[in-house]
Protein backbone atom coordinates (compact mmCIF):
# COMPACT_ATOMS: atom_id res chain seq x y z
CA UNK A 1 0.00 0.00 0.00
CA UNK A 2 2.47 2.69 0.66
CA UNK A 3 4.21 1.88 -2.62
CA UNK A 4 0.84 2.25 -4.00
CA UNK A 5 0.90 5.67 -2.41
CA UNK A 6 4.28 6.53 -3.23
CA UNK A 7 3.23 6.05 -7.06
CA UNK A 8 0.42 8.05 -6.53
CA UNK A 9 1.94 11.05 -5.27
CA UNK A 10 4.49 10.77 -7.90
CA UNK A 11 1.86 10.46 -10.61
CA UNK A 12 0.31 13.55 -8.87
CA UNK A 13 3.23 16.03 -8.71
CA UNK A 14 3.75 14.84 -12.72
CA UNK A 15 0.34 15.75 -13.49
CA UNK A 16 0.54 19.23 -11.45
CA UNK A 17 3.77 20.04 -13.88
CA UNK A 18 1.89 18.89 -17.21
CA UNK A 19 0.35 21.54 -19.25
CA UNK A 20 -2.63 21.42 -21.05
CA UNK A 21 -2.50 23.00 -24.89
CA UNK A 22 -5.56 23.50 -27.02
CA UNK A 23 -5.32 24.58 -30.70
CA UNK A 24 -5.42 27.51 -31.95
CA UNK A 25 -9.38 28.78 -31.50
CA UNK A 26 -9.14 31.20 -34.47
CA UNK A 27 -6.71 30.19 -37.33
CA UNK A 28 -8.38 32.61 -39.71
CA UNK A 29 -8.02 35.53 -37.74
CA UNK A 30 -4.61 34.61 -36.66
CA UNK A 31 -3.32 34.40 -40.00
CA UNK A 32 -5.23 37.65 -41.19
CA UNK A 33 -3.05 39.50 -38.40
CA UNK A 34 -0.35 37.64 -39.13
CA UNK A 35 0.05 39.77 -42.47
CA UNK A 36 -1.13 43.02 -40.89
CA UNK A 37 1.56 44.19 -38.16
CA UNK A 38 -1.21 47.15 -37.28
CA UNK A 39 -3.93 44.75 -37.30
CA UNK A 40 -1.75 42.42 -35.00
CA UNK A 41 -0.91 44.98 -32.62
CA UNK A 42 -5.27 46.20 -32.49
CA UNK A 43 -6.21 42.52 -32.31
CA UNK A 44 -4.12 40.66 -29.68
CA UNK A 45 -2.67 43.74 -27.64
CA UNK A 46 -5.64 46.21 -27.57
CA UNK A 47 -4.88 47.94 -24.10
CA UNK A 48 -1.14 48.88 -25.84
CA UNK A 49 -2.65 50.79 -28.73
CA UNK A 50 -5.97 52.25 -27.76
CA UNK A 51 -5.60 55.20 -30.11
CA UNK A 52 -5.61 54.89 -33.70
CA UNK A 53 -2.13 55.41 -35.29
CA UNK A 54 -0.77 58.42 -37.21
CA UNK A 55 1.62 58.37 -40.14
CA UNK A 56 4.70 58.46 -37.70
CA UNK A 57 3.87 55.21 -35.97
CA UNK A 58 2.57 53.68 -39.91
CA UNK A 59 6.23 54.83 -40.28
CA UNK A 60 7.18 52.81 -37.71
CA UNK A 61 5.59 49.77 -38.42
CA UNK A 62 6.53 49.91 -42.17
CA UNK A 63 10.61 50.15 -41.11
CA UNK A 64 10.01 47.19 -38.59
CA UNK A 65 8.09 45.41 -41.31
CA UNK A 66 10.94 46.08 -43.89
CA UNK A 67 13.94 45.34 -41.49
CA UNK A 68 12.09 41.98 -40.45
CA UNK A 69 11.43 40.58 -43.73
CA UNK A 70 14.03 42.08 -46.18
CA UNK A 71 17.20 42.49 -43.70
CA UNK A 72 19.37 45.31 -43.55
CA UNK A 73 19.38 48.33 -40.69
CA UNK A 74 16.78 51.41 -40.14
CA UNK A 75 16.22 54.14 -37.92
CA UNK A 76 13.62 56.51 -37.38
CA UNK A 77 13.17 59.02 -35.21
CA UNK A 78 9.51 59.53 -33.39
CA UNK A 79 8.48 62.29 -30.92
CA UNK A 80 8.31 61.58 -27.47
CA UNK A 81 5.36 60.08 -26.05
CA UNK A 82 4.64 58.60 -29.59
CA UNK A 83 4.51 55.22 -27.88
CA UNK A 84 7.68 53.67 -29.67
CA UNK A 85 9.18 51.55 -26.82
CA UNK A 86 5.28 50.20 -27.01
CA UNK A 87 5.55 49.71 -30.47
CA UNK A 88 8.65 48.25 -30.21
CA UNK A 89 8.05 45.71 -27.91
CA UNK A 90 4.98 44.66 -29.31
CA UNK A 91 6.86 43.98 -33.05
CA UNK A 92 9.33 42.09 -30.99
CA UNK A 93 6.86 39.76 -29.78
CA UNK A 94 5.04 39.20 -32.98
CA UNK A 95 8.18 38.39 -34.73
CA UNK A 96 8.43 35.72 -32.02
CA UNK A 97 5.55 34.76 -31.92
CA UNK A 98 4.96 34.37 -35.94
CA UNK A 99 8.17 32.74 -36.61
CA UNK A 100 9.31 35.80 -38.32
CA UNK A 101 12.51 36.17 -36.03
CA UNK A 102 14.19 33.25 -33.66
CA UNK A 103 16.07 35.18 -31.40
CA UNK A 104 15.13 38.74 -30.41
CA UNK A 105 17.86 41.28 -28.82
CA UNK A 106 15.48 44.31 -27.83
CA UNK A 107 18.36 46.97 -26.25
CA UNK A 108 17.41 49.57 -24.37
CA UNK A 109 19.84 52.85 -23.16
CA UNK A 110 20.68 51.58 -20.22
CA UNK A 111 20.16 48.12 -17.94
CA UNK A 112 17.78 49.52 -15.49
CA UNK A 113 15.04 49.18 -18.82
CA UNK A 114 15.88 45.75 -19.35
CA UNK A 115 14.16 43.59 -16.92
CA UNK A 116 11.17 45.99 -17.29
CA UNK A 117 10.88 45.76 -20.70
CA UNK A 118 10.95 41.53 -20.70
CA UNK A 119 8.35 41.67 -17.74
CA UNK A 120 5.89 43.73 -19.88
CA UNK A 121 5.77 41.43 -22.49
CA UNK A 122 5.29 38.35 -20.46
CA UNK A 123 2.31 40.33 -19.07
CA UNK A 124 0.65 41.58 -22.50
CA UNK A 125 0.80 37.41 -22.91
CA UNK A 126 -0.52 36.29 -19.68
CA UNK A 127 -3.55 39.07 -19.59
CA UNK A 128 -4.34 39.12 -23.46
CA UNK A 129 -7.71 37.13 -24.52
CA UNK A 130 -6.66 37.33 -27.69
CA UNK A 131 -3.19 35.85 -27.56
CA UNK A 132 -4.73 32.94 -25.43
CA UNK A 133 -7.07 31.89 -27.95
CA UNK A 134 -4.75 32.10 -31.22
CA UNK A 135 -1.49 31.67 -29.77
CA UNK A 136 -2.13 28.58 -26.93
CA UNK A 137 1.00 27.29 -27.60
CA UNK A 138 3.23 30.25 -25.52
CA UNK A 139 0.58 31.48 -23.35
CA UNK A 140 -0.95 28.62 -21.52
CA UNK A 141 3.02 27.19 -20.75
CA UNK A 142 3.66 31.03 -19.74
CA UNK A 143 0.27 31.02 -17.62
CA UNK A 144 1.23 27.41 -15.48
CA UNK A 145 5.02 28.66 -15.13
CA UNK A 146 2.70 31.52 -12.54
CA UNK A 147 0.84 28.46 -10.74
CA UNK A 148 -1.54 31.65 -9.72
CA UNK A 149 0.94 34.14 -8.97
CA UNK A 150 1.01 37.41 -10.43
CA UNK A 151 4.19 36.36 -12.66
CA UNK A 152 6.06 33.62 -13.70
CA UNK A 153 8.86 32.21 -11.82
CA UNK A 154 12.20 30.07 -13.54
CA UNK A 155 11.79 27.29 -10.63
CA UNK A 156 8.61 26.77 -11.81
CA UNK A 157 8.96 26.93 -15.79
CA UNK A 158 11.75 24.68 -15.90
CA UNK A 159 9.72 21.45 -14.57
CA UNK A 160 7.02 22.19 -17.12
CA UNK A 161 5.66 19.20 -19.21
CA UNK A 162 3.39 19.02 -22.16
CA UNK A 163 0.50 17.75 -21.72
CA UNK A 164 -2.57 16.82 -23.85
CA UNK A 165 -3.08 18.55 -26.68
CA UNK A 166 -5.46 19.57 -29.82
CA UNK A 167 -8.80 20.25 -27.47
CA UNK A 168 -10.18 23.21 -26.44
CA UNK A 169 -10.74 25.06 -23.17
CA UNK A 170 -14.71 25.27 -21.97
CA UNK A 171 -15.98 28.05 -20.47
CA UNK A 172 -14.82 26.76 -16.72
CA UNK A 173 -11.36 26.74 -18.00
CA UNK A 174 -11.11 23.08 -18.38
CA UNK A 175 -9.61 21.15 -20.78
CA UNK A 176 -11.60 19.23 -23.23
CA UNK A 177 -10.95 16.83 -26.14
CA UNK A 178 -12.05 17.76 -29.67
CA UNK A 179 -13.22 14.31 -31.47
CA UNK A 180 -12.60 14.77 -35.24
CA UNK A 181 -11.37 18.13 -35.25
CA UNK A 182 -9.90 19.36 -38.41
CA UNK A 183 -6.02 19.67 -38.54
CA UNK A 184 -4.75 23.61 -39.07
CA UNK A 185 -1.67 24.91 -39.61
CA UNK A 186 -0.63 26.41 -36.12
CA UNK A 187 -1.11 22.79 -34.92
CA UNK A 188 2.20 21.59 -32.55
CA UNK A 189 3.60 18.04 -32.71
CA UNK A 190 3.94 17.23 -29.24
CA UNK A 191 4.67 14.36 -27.03
CA UNK A 192 2.80 14.33 -23.62
CA UNK A 193 5.17 14.41 -20.99
CA UNK A 194 8.10 15.58 -22.44
CA UNK A 195 9.87 18.92 -21.25
CA UNK A 196 8.09 22.21 -22.48
CA UNK A 197 12.03 23.73 -21.89
CA UNK A 198 10.79 26.43 -20.87
CA UNK A 199 12.69 29.37 -19.02
CA UNK A 200 13.20 32.71 -18.24
CA UNK A 201 16.23 35.05 -16.61
CA UNK A 202 15.83 38.57 -14.89
CA UNK A 203 19.75 39.32 -14.62
CA UNK A 204 20.44 38.74 -17.91
CA UNK A 205 16.77 39.26 -19.04
CA UNK A 206 16.44 36.58 -21.22
CA UNK A 207 12.66 34.52 -21.91
CA UNK A 208 13.00 31.26 -23.72
CA UNK A 209 9.90 29.94 -25.50
CA UNK A 210 8.65 26.32 -24.95
CA UNK A 211 10.39 24.06 -27.91
CA UNK A 212 7.71 22.27 -29.73
CA UNK A 213 9.32 20.13 -33.47
CA UNK A 214 6.45 22.27 -35.17
CA UNK A 215 5.06 25.41 -33.87
CA UNK A 216 6.80 28.61 -35.74
CA UNK A 217 7.30 29.74 -32.33
CA UNK A 218 9.45 26.57 -30.95
CA UNK A 219 12.79 27.83 -29.28
CA UNK A 220 12.58 31.07 -29.81
CA UNK A 221 14.77 33.30 -27.80
CA UNK A 222 13.76 37.43 -26.40
CA UNK A 223 16.68 38.97 -24.54
CA UNK A 224 16.46 42.77 -22.96
CA UNK A 225 19.94 44.32 -21.80
CA UNK A 226 21.49 48.11 -22.18
CA UNK A 227 23.22 49.47 -24.63
CA UNK A 228 26.11 49.54 -22.41
CA UNK A 229 25.79 46.03 -20.70
CA UNK A 230 28.87 43.92 -22.48
CA UNK A 231 26.22 41.77 -25.22
CA UNK A 232 28.44 39.73 -27.35
CA UNK A 233 27.94 36.12 -28.07
CA UNK A 234 24.67 35.07 -27.57
CA UNK A 235 22.72 32.30 -28.27
CA UNK A 236 21.05 29.48 -27.60
CA UNK A 237 21.49 25.66 -27.86
CA UNK A 238 18.17 24.04 -28.52
CA UNK A 239 17.02 20.53 -27.63
CA UNK A 240 17.49 19.19 -31.56
CA UNK A 241 21.26 19.85 -31.41
CA UNK A 242 20.75 23.41 -33.24
CA UNK A 243 22.24 26.27 -32.11
CA UNK A 244 20.52 29.93 -32.83
CA UNK A 245 21.87 33.39 -32.80
CA UNK A 246 20.32 36.54 -32.70
CA UNK A 247 19.15 37.46 -35.63
CA UNK A 248 16.87 40.66 -35.14
CA UNK A 249 17.92 43.57 -33.12
CA UNK A 250 15.74 46.18 -31.75
CA UNK A 251 17.40 49.60 -30.29
CA UNK A 252 15.04 51.61 -28.46
CA UNK A 253 16.12 55.02 -27.72
CA UNK A 254 20.30 54.23 -27.53
CA UNK A 255 20.90 57.52 -25.68
CA UNK A 256 20.48 59.00 -21.91
CA UNK A 257 20.34 62.59 -21.91
CA UNK A 258 23.83 62.33 -20.38
CA UNK A 259 25.31 60.40 -22.93
CA UNK A 260 23.73 62.66 -25.64
CA UNK A 261 25.86 65.49 -24.84
CA UNK A 262 29.17 63.40 -24.31
CA UNK A 263 30.81 63.11 -27.63
CA UNK A 264 32.92 59.99 -26.24
CA UNK A 265 29.92 58.89 -25.49
CA UNK A 266 28.44 58.92 -28.48
CA UNK A 267 31.62 57.54 -30.05
CA UNK A 268 31.25 54.60 -27.56
CA UNK A 269 27.55 53.64 -27.86
CA UNK A 270 28.03 54.16 -31.81
CA UNK A 271 30.84 51.47 -31.88
CA UNK A 272 29.05 49.15 -29.58
CA UNK A 273 25.94 49.63 -31.91
CA UNK A 274 28.46 48.72 -35.53
CA UNK A 275 30.67 46.06 -34.07
CA UNK A 276 28.95 44.42 -31.31
CA UNK A 277 25.56 44.52 -31.97
CA UNK A 278 26.09 44.12 -35.71
CA UNK A 279 28.19 41.21 -35.02
CA UNK A 280 25.73 39.15 -32.93
CA UNK A 281 24.63 36.97 -35.96
CA UNK A 282 27.71 35.29 -36.37
CA UNK A 283 29.90 35.11 -39.38
CA UNK A 284 28.56 35.13 -42.75
CA UNK A 285 25.05 35.81 -41.57
CA UNK A 286 23.30 39.13 -41.84
CA UNK A 287 21.26 40.30 -38.94
CA UNK A 288 18.17 42.36 -39.13
CA UNK A 289 18.48 46.20 -36.82
CA UNK A 290 16.16 48.88 -36.43
CA UNK A 291 16.54 51.60 -34.28
CA UNK A 292 14.16 54.04 -32.70
CA UNK A 293 15.09 57.26 -31.27
CA UNK A 294 14.36 60.92 -30.30
CA UNK A 295 17.20 63.12 -30.69
CA UNK A 296 18.24 65.17 -27.91
CA UNK A 297 20.88 67.03 -29.00
CA UNK A 298 22.54 68.54 -32.41
CA UNK A 299 24.94 65.80 -33.42
CA UNK A 300 24.26 63.60 -30.66
CA UNK A 301 24.71 59.71 -31.66
CA UNK A 302 20.59 59.84 -32.92
CA UNK A 303 21.18 62.69 -34.83
CA UNK A 304 24.56 61.47 -36.47
CA UNK A 305 22.60 57.25 -37.52
CA UNK A 306 19.64 59.56 -39.20
CA UNK A 307 22.25 61.47 -41.40
CA UNK A 308 22.33 59.40 -44.42
CA UNK A 309 25.03 61.05 -46.37
CA UNK A 310 27.28 60.16 -42.86
CA UNK A 311 25.38 56.87 -42.17
CA UNK A 312 23.63 55.42 -45.61
CA UNK A 313 23.11 52.09 -44.23
CA UNK A 314 20.53 52.80 -41.64
CA UNK A 315 18.46 55.29 -43.81
CA UNK A 316 17.42 57.27 -41.51
CA UNK A 317 14.07 58.99 -41.60
CA UNK A 318 12.41 61.52 -39.21
CA UNK A 319 9.27 62.29 -37.72
CA UNK A 320 7.98 65.02 -36.04
CA UNK A 321 4.91 66.49 -33.92
CA UNK A 322 4.43 69.27 -36.17
CA UNK A 323 5.05 68.81 -39.95
CA UNK A 324 4.22 73.01 -40.16
CA UNK A 325 4.15 75.20 -37.62
CA UNK A 326 1.04 78.06 -37.31
CA UNK A 327 1.13 81.24 -39.42
CA UNK A 328 0.57 83.39 -36.90
CA UNK A 329 3.02 82.96 -34.26
CA UNK A 330 3.16 86.74 -33.28
CA UNK A 331 2.06 89.76 -34.39
CA UNK A 332 4.20 89.69 -36.98
CA UNK A 333 2.31 89.05 -40.15
CA UNK A 334 -0.54 91.88 -38.69
CA UNK A 335 -2.52 89.40 -37.04
CA UNK A 336 -3.53 90.71 -33.58
CA UNK A 337 -4.55 87.28 -32.77
CA UNK A 338 -1.87 85.05 -32.45
CA UNK A 339 0.02 82.32 -30.20
CA UNK A 340 1.88 85.20 -27.89
CA UNK A 341 -0.85 86.50 -26.96
CA UNK A 342 -2.59 83.06 -26.34
CA UNK A 343 0.06 82.44 -23.95
CA UNK A 344 0.08 85.91 -22.15
CA UNK A 345 -3.73 84.94 -21.40
CA UNK A 346 -2.58 80.85 -20.85
CA UNK A 347 -0.62 82.76 -18.17
CA UNK A 348 -2.79 84.61 -16.96
CA UNK A 349 -5.27 82.02 -16.78
CA UNK A 350 -2.37 80.22 -14.27
CA UNK A 351 -2.26 82.88 -11.79
CA UNK A 352 -5.37 82.85 -11.00
CA UNK A 353 -6.26 79.07 -11.11
CA UNK A 354 -8.81 79.26 -13.69
CA UNK A 355 -7.77 75.90 -14.79
CA UNK A 356 -7.25 77.13 -18.56
CA UNK A 357 -10.89 78.28 -18.83
CA UNK A 358 -9.11 81.54 -20.43
CA UNK A 359 -6.85 79.56 -22.89
CA UNK A 360 -9.69 77.68 -23.87
CA UNK A 361 -12.06 80.55 -24.80
CA UNK A 362 -9.76 82.62 -26.48
CA UNK A 363 -8.59 79.38 -28.48
CA UNK A 364 -12.22 78.93 -29.37
CA UNK A 365 -12.80 82.31 -30.62
CA UNK A 366 -10.08 82.68 -32.33
CA UNK A 367 -9.51 78.71 -33.58
CA UNK A 368 -9.02 78.78 -37.33
CA UNK A 369 -6.82 82.09 -37.17
CA UNK A 370 -4.74 80.42 -34.27
CA UNK A 371 -4.77 77.21 -36.38
CA UNK A 372 -3.78 78.60 -40.14
CA UNK A 373 -0.49 76.91 -41.49
CA UNK A 374 -0.14 74.32 -38.20
CA UNK A 375 -0.49 70.63 -39.75
CA UNK A 376 0.17 68.06 -36.59
CA UNK A 377 1.09 64.44 -37.65
CA UNK A 378 -0.70 62.72 -34.89
CA UNK A 379 -4.61 63.36 -33.70
CA UNK A 380 -3.39 61.23 -30.24
CA UNK A 381 -1.57 64.10 -29.00
CA UNK A 382 -5.08 66.01 -27.90
CA UNK A 383 -4.92 66.36 -24.27
CA UNK A 384 -8.47 66.10 -22.57
CA UNK A 385 -7.83 69.60 -21.32
CA UNK A 386 -7.61 71.15 -25.03
CA UNK A 387 -9.73 71.82 -28.01
CA UNK A 388 -7.75 69.80 -30.81
CA UNK A 389 -3.97 68.45 -31.20
CA UNK A 390 -2.49 71.91 -32.30
CA UNK A 391 -3.56 73.00 -29.21
CA UNK A 392 -1.54 70.72 -27.44
CA UNK A 393 1.27 70.64 -29.58
CA UNK A 394 1.78 74.83 -29.35
CA UNK A 395 1.37 74.38 -25.40
CA UNK A 396 4.37 72.55 -25.13
CA UNK A 397 6.35 74.39 -27.65
CA UNK A 398 5.38 77.70 -25.82
CA UNK A 399 6.60 76.14 -22.55
CA UNK A 400 9.93 75.45 -23.59
CA UNK A 401 11.02 75.80 -27.26
CA UNK A 402 14.36 74.68 -27.10
CA UNK A 403 13.05 71.21 -25.78
CA UNK A 404 9.85 71.43 -28.26
CA UNK A 405 12.46 71.21 -31.07
CA UNK A 406 14.42 68.72 -30.10
CA UNK A 407 11.91 66.27 -27.82
CA UNK A 408 9.17 66.55 -30.27
CA UNK A 409 10.54 67.73 -33.84
CA UNK A 410 13.83 65.82 -33.80
CA UNK A 411 15.40 68.75 -34.66
CA UNK A 412 17.54 70.30 -32.42
CA UNK A 413 18.74 74.01 -31.77
CA UNK A 414 22.31 74.31 -31.08
CA UNK A 415 23.60 75.90 -27.77
CA UNK A 416 25.99 77.83 -30.26
CA UNK A 417 23.61 79.86 -32.57
CA UNK A 418 24.53 82.65 -34.34
CA UNK A 419 23.34 84.83 -31.63
CA UNK A 420 26.08 83.44 -29.70
CA UNK A 421 28.84 84.82 -32.28
CA UNK A 422 31.34 87.34 -31.60
CA UNK A 423 31.07 90.07 -34.27
CA UNK A 424 33.28 92.37 -35.66
CA UNK A 425 31.03 95.37 -34.72
CA UNK A 426 31.17 94.30 -30.85
CA UNK A 427 35.03 94.29 -30.82
CA UNK A 428 35.65 97.58 -32.64
CA UNK A 429 33.97 99.30 -29.69
CA UNK A 430 36.17 97.96 -27.68
CA UNK A 431 39.56 99.56 -29.91
CA UNK A 432 42.75 99.99 -27.72
CA UNK A 433 43.97 102.54 -30.70
CA UNK A 434 46.90 99.98 -31.50
CA UNK A 435 48.04 98.52 -35.03
CA UNK A 436 47.34 95.51 -35.83
CA UNK A 437 50.50 92.96 -34.07
CA UNK A 438 51.65 96.09 -32.11
CA UNK A 439 53.47 94.93 -28.92
CA UNK A 440 53.64 98.36 -26.59
CA UNK A 441 57.20 98.79 -24.82
CA UNK A 442 56.96 97.08 -21.17
CA UNK A 443 54.21 94.29 -22.57
CA UNK A 444 56.95 91.76 -22.41
CA UNK A 445 54.34 88.46 -22.30
CA UNK A 446 53.00 86.99 -24.97
CA UNK A 447 50.62 85.16 -25.31
CA UNK A 448 48.00 83.12 -27.65
CA UNK A 449 44.56 82.05 -26.44
CA UNK A 450 42.23 79.45 -28.48
CA UNK A 451 39.08 78.66 -27.51
CA UNK A 452 37.31 75.63 -29.08
CA UNK A 453 33.54 75.99 -30.17
CA UNK A 454 30.41 74.11 -31.51
CA UNK A 455 31.59 75.91 -34.80
CA UNK A 456 34.69 76.80 -35.15
CA UNK A 457 38.32 78.29 -32.99
CA UNK A 458 38.40 81.62 -31.89
CA UNK A 459 41.44 82.96 -30.60
CA UNK A 460 43.29 86.13 -29.74
CA UNK A 461 46.81 87.20 -29.62
CA UNK A 462 47.61 89.31 -26.56
CA UNK A 463 50.34 91.54 -25.29
CA UNK A 464 51.18 91.36 -21.19
CA UNK A 465 52.84 93.31 -18.63
CA UNK A 466 53.88 92.54 -15.30
CA UNK A 467 50.99 93.82 -13.69
CA UNK A 468 48.86 91.95 -15.89
CA UNK A 469 47.14 94.75 -17.71
CA UNK A 470 46.48 93.48 -21.41
CA UNK A 471 46.21 94.41 -24.73
CA UNK A 472 44.42 92.44 -27.68
CA UNK A 473 46.80 92.54 -30.32
CA UNK A 474 44.86 90.31 -32.64
CA UNK A 475 42.19 88.25 -33.01
CA UNK A 476 39.90 86.08 -34.87
CA UNK A 477 38.25 82.74 -35.91
CA UNK A 478 39.84 79.56 -37.82
CA UNK A 479 39.30 78.79 -40.13
CA UNK A 480 38.42 82.40 -41.29
CA UNK A 481 35.24 81.27 -43.14
CA UNK A 482 31.69 80.70 -42.64
CA UNK A 483 32.47 77.52 -43.04
CA UNK A 484 31.75 75.14 -39.62
CA UNK A 485 35.04 73.15 -38.69
CA UNK A 486 32.49 70.13 -38.68
CA UNK A 487 29.21 69.15 -39.37
CA UNK A 488 27.10 65.75 -39.97
CA UNK A 489 27.48 65.97 -43.35
CA UNK A 490 31.16 64.96 -43.25
CA UNK A 491 33.12 61.65 -43.56
CA UNK A 492 34.72 62.03 -40.29
CA UNK A 493 34.19 62.46 -36.92
CA UNK A 494 34.10 65.56 -34.82
CA UNK A 495 37.05 64.84 -32.70
CA UNK A 496 39.23 63.93 -35.73
CA UNK A 497 37.96 67.44 -37.46
CA UNK A 498 38.94 69.70 -34.55
CA UNK A 499 42.20 67.92 -33.87
CA UNK A 500 43.06 68.60 -37.72
CA UNK A 501 42.27 72.33 -37.36
CA UNK A 502 43.83 72.72 -34.22
CA UNK A 503 47.14 71.18 -35.35
CA UNK A 504 46.93 73.20 -38.81
CA UNK A 505 45.70 76.67 -36.60
CA UNK A 506 49.20 76.02 -33.90
CA UNK A 507 51.46 75.25 -36.97
CA UNK A 508 50.28 78.30 -38.95
CA UNK A 509 50.40 80.53 -35.54
CA UNK A 510 53.85 79.45 -34.45
CA UNK A 511 55.31 81.64 -37.41
CA UNK A 512 53.71 84.19 -36.77
CA UNK A 513 54.18 84.55 -32.86
CA UNK A 514 57.00 82.07 -32.44
CA UNK A 515 57.13 83.40 -28.81
CA UNK A 516 53.77 83.74 -27.72
CA UNK A 517 52.41 81.21 -24.94
CA UNK A 518 49.60 78.94 -26.12
CA UNK A 519 46.90 78.22 -24.35
CA UNK A 520 43.28 76.13 -24.85
CA UNK A 521 40.07 75.93 -23.57
CA UNK A 522 39.47 72.38 -24.93
CA UNK A 523 36.07 71.57 -22.52
CA UNK A 524 33.81 71.74 -25.02
CA UNK A 525 34.99 68.76 -26.67
CA UNK A 526 37.60 66.90 -23.98
CA UNK A 527 38.83 64.25 -26.82
CA UNK A 528 40.64 66.49 -28.84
Amino acid sequence: MAYDRLGKQTEARENNRKVNIPACANPERRKKCEANTELWFTTYLPKAFPKAFGEPHRVMISRSDSAIYHGGRSVVAEPRGYGKSTTFKARALKALLTGEKKYCALIGADASAAEKNLKGIILWIMFSETIAEDYPEIYYPIKASADGKPYPTAQRAKTLLIGRTGGFMDKKGKYQEKPNRTPNEYDIEAVEGDPLFLDLKTSPAFLYFPWYPKAKSSGAVLFSAGITSGVRGENRHLPDGSIIRPDLVLIDDPQTKESAKSPSQIKTRKEIIEEDLAGLAGQGEEISMLCATTVIEKDDLSDQLLNRKLNPDWRGERTSMLDSFPTHLDDAKGSKVNWNEYNKIRIEGLNEDDNGIMANTYYLDNQEILEEGAVTTWDGIKQKKHISAVQSAMELYLKDPKGFFSEYQNMPKSDEDESNRLTREQVLKALNGLRLNEIQEGFNIETLSIDLNDYALSWAYCSIRNDMTTNIANYGQYPDSAKNVWDSEMDITREEAFTNALVDFIRQSHKRYPNALIGIDGNWCTQV
